[in-house]
């Protein structure tokens, strides 16, 4: 009682029957902002779903008709799509990202990097968020997925004679093979679930290292297209260019046809005395998309570049003598290798 009898008890009430009323209004009514509270802790920050998440990545492309495709054939959910890969997808040794979502399924295998990437497009897809896990297997672990790469029955059955003289291959033994196999990628979901569909049971074998939603760079499989001019001038001779420099990774161009033209042009004025003539020449390359709508396909254009004749002044005069084209491989972890060809 004698709380109500102070001096500031009323006021403090007013202040109370303010708040409560305040609560009910936005403050964007009175013109303040919306207050910006994020907690820092608990399972909404843990859980909290980014676009990272869900995203279509050059790996695990689920926009591809053809992953749309088979999606609808083997139905949603998620044990339907860890199914197929699990079931469908044979395991095969290498270093990174090389078939991508598509390829791993048009060739029925892949490494566990490309099975993961297979698994989340089709997960994303559908909207279930996940990501790639990154660890480590033990020896006899990696020997499981190594002995997976040979059909028993065909080795049983097989017949020959190798001279002792010559040494055998040991696969499951092989160091270079296990350091590949060790190096070991499968699938978290959102709420924590780990599936692997590298081996039977889909569980995982050991404890997860690094976590990514993309494909490191480093770990893509990539190729150039490039496209070099010899030119020849009088007085400067040789001289190059390269209108047409184009870097891929393999999983976006995995059975794509790519083709490679010109647009040409040409152009000489009218003159009384001498004159000139130039062709001009604008390099495209077409990345087709494998169905019957050419509006589909992606056309890359390079850098025009032109040969010039003058019958006054000779000596100006710029030929194109040679076209060559280049295909640069670039693997993880090796040094790049050019093969050329004249055109």
């Amino acid at each position: 009682m004698k709380i109500m009898k102070h001096p500031l008890f009323k006021d403090f009430c007013y202040l109370i029957a303010f708040l409560f009323f305040f609560e009910t209004i936005l403050p964007t009514a009175f013109g303040l902002p919306l207050p910006q509270i994020k907690w820092k802790f608990g399972p909404a920050e843990a859980y909290a779903q980014g676009p990272e998440w869900l995203s279509s990545t050059v790996d695990a492309d689920y926009d591809d008709r053809f992953i749309q495709e088979k999606l609808a054939e083997i139905g949603t959910g998620i044990d339907a799509a860890f199914g197929f890969v699990r079931d469908e997808i044979s395991y095969e040794a290498y270093v990174g990202s090389l078939r991508g979502a598509r390829g791993t399924m048009w060739s029925r295998a892949g490494n566990s990097l490309d099975q993961a990437s297979l698994l989340i497009a089709l997960l994303r897809s559908q909207g279930i968020a996940c990501r790639y896990a990154h660890g480590t297997l033990s020896d006899d672990d990696a020997k499981i997925l190594i002995s997976s790469m040979f059909d028993p029955e065909v080795m049983a059955n097989a017949v020959g004679y190798i001279p002792e003289r010559y040494s055998r291959a040991d696969p499951v033994n092989d160091p270079e093979l296990l350091s590949q196999v060790k190096d070991h990628w499968w699938v978290e979901l959102e709420d924590g679930t780990q599936l692997d569909p590298t081996f039977s049971d889909g569980a995982p074998r050991t404890s997860i290292e690094e976590t990514f939603f993309e494909v490191p760079d480093n770990l893509r499989h990539k190729v150039t297209i490039r496209l070099k001019a010899e030119f020849h001038n009088m007085l400067s001779q040789y001289t190059y260019k390269t209108p047409l420099d184009v870097i891929f990774t393999t999983a976006e161009v995995y059975g794509r046809p790519l083709t490679l033209g010109h647009f040409v042009s040409t152009y000489q004025p009218p003159s009384l005395i001498g004159g000139f003539k130039t062709y001009t020449y604008s390099p495209y390359l077409i990345v087709e998309d494998n169905d019957n709508d050419p509006s589909n396909n992606h056309i890359i254009q390079g850098k025009s570049y032109q040969e010039f004749f003058s019958s006054l002044i000779p000596m100006a005069n710029s030929t194109l003598t040679k076209l060559t084209l280049e295909m640069e491989v670039d693997d993880p972890g090796k040094e790049p290798e050019v093969r050329s060809r004249d055109l």
